[in-house]
């Protein structure tokens, strides 16, 4: 008998592997890398704007962001339970604003969180504070104000990890559909002819 077939890591990338989301996740087009589709996701979620053309400040989140994915060497899976975390958040309180800049704190804190959930060895608030520039006293607390948001839960069922999968993809293929019709459109000039 297989001591690891419960093993939310190995079934959350089961998931992952036999999605279409995970086909398209890493052979995504220049205009949309894996890195732009997971900090579009934190915007979508968080800020619940759209963001297919992202402002100057956006454009640094994404700096951010790929700093940590790739510094610290996160993986598709990962990426998906945190931004799946970032949803939980944001239901437990829909109708608060998040402040401008807040995307840093709510996607860190997530990843941390979503990693120490799926990593047997995994690290320490020190090393996610030297890689995001944010204080550990800091770190520690946006952790303890997260789960406490979050109810203190962490588990994401299969059947619920497989939603979210398909949530993922759905917003892929809606995504590739609004940026072909945008691209479509004739421009239209403002001078008058």
């Amino acid at each position: 008998m297989d001591l690891y077939c419960n093993n939310p890591v190995d079934q959350f990338n089961n998931i992952c592997q036999g999605s279409t989301l995970s086909q398209h996740f890493l052979s995504l087009s220049n205009d949309l890398s894996p890195v732009n589709f997971v900090t579009e996701m934190v915007e979508h979620l968080w800020h619940c704007r759209p963001t297919l053309f992202p402002s100057p400040t956006q454009l640094m989140f994404t700096v951010f962001c790929k700093n940590i994915i790739t510094r610290m060497s996160v993986l598709p899976t990962t990426l998906f339970l945190a931004l799946k975390y970032i949803h939980r958040i944001r239901q437990s309180s829909p109708n608060s604003q998040p402040s401008q800049g807040s995307e840093y704190q709510v996607f860190i804190t997530s990843l941390i969180l979503a990693h120490k959930f799926l990593e047997d060895d995994t690290y320490t608030n020190q090393s996610w504070s030297d890689i995001s520039k944010i204080p550990v006293e800091q770190i520690n607390k946006m952790e303890r104000h997260f789960l406490k948001g979050i109810g203190y839960n962490l588990n994401v069922s299969q059947e619920e990890f497989i939603q979210w999968v398909e949530y993922l993809e759905g917003y892929l293929s809606y995504r590739s559909t609004l940026q072909m019709l945008t691209n479509q459109q004739p421009y239209v000039s403002n001078t008058m002819m």
